[in-house]
């Protein structure tokens, strides 16, 4: 994907990437440091790595407990491994329709990714599975840069989507930025942006059941009040 405001587009415009050894090295020494748990996240999409099912399976058989985040393209080509030892998935969309998914995640390609990934969330949250599946969605406004629009409108039906495609929670959470010497400050946007977000944040916990649940980052509230 070419997302507007990729946090990670300094380190994917130098290219390059771990290569197969280096990665595989890196998990068995995480192995023998005894670590308990990975997140398998950032600085590009994590499952575009050739060698990622081999990773996840040597970790898993490692004892590693296994966070993924994802922006779900290709949970298709590596859904055995994910169901089998990934502790959770959350897939990162941040809308609820293919316009808006298109103007936030538009593809390198331009074919919209849209339909792939909807049924990549759907094929693993409805098979046997190991660990949870999440939908993350990112509360965005053109205050987070060129090229992004306000997403909040979508933010309830984005939620009943997550639902109906059998996923176990819906995440909703605030952008942040680089401002002076504090790193993740937390984006203004505007009061009628904020707004919006409350009304529909608002109404979520209706959604909520015993198999379905409701998370807010804990900097959410602190965002909707404008609050640095």
């Amino acid at each position: 994907l070419a997302c507007p405001g990729c946090i990670s587009e300094d380190i994917i415009a130098r290219g390059g990437r771990f290569s197969d050894e280096r990665l595989l090295n890196l998990g068995r020494e995480l192995i023998e440091a005894d670590v308990r748990a990975v997140i398998l996240i950032g600085g590009g999409e994590p499952l575009a790595h050739p060698k990622i099912s081999d990773l996840i399976h040597l970790l898993g058989e490692g004892g590693i407990e296994i966070g993924l985040t994802t922006n779900g393209t290709f949970i298709d080509r590596h859904i055995e491994h994910i169901a089998q030892y990934c502790f959770w998935t959350r897939i990162s969309v941040d809308a609820a329709s293919e316009q808006m998914f298109n103007t936030l995640r538009p593809a390198k390609g331009r074919k919209s990714k849209w339909e792939h990934v909807v049924r990549n969330i759907s094929k693993l949250a409805n098979r046997d599975r190991k660990g949870l599946v999440g939908f993350s969605f990112l509360v965005q406004s053109p205050s987070d840069g060129d090229g992004i629009v306000d997403n909040a409108s979508e933010i309830y039906a984005a939620a009943v989507l997550a639902r109906d495609l059998g996923c176990d929670y819906f995440e909703v959470k605030p952008t942040y930025e680089f401002r002076g010497d504090v790193a993740h400050a937390l984006v203004k946007h505007s009061l009628h942006s904020r707004q919006v977000a409350r009304d529909q944040i608002d109404r979520l916990q209706e959604l909520e059941t015993e198999s379905f649940r409701i998370y807010k980052a804990i900097n959410l509230d602190a965002s909707l009040r404008g609050v640095d």
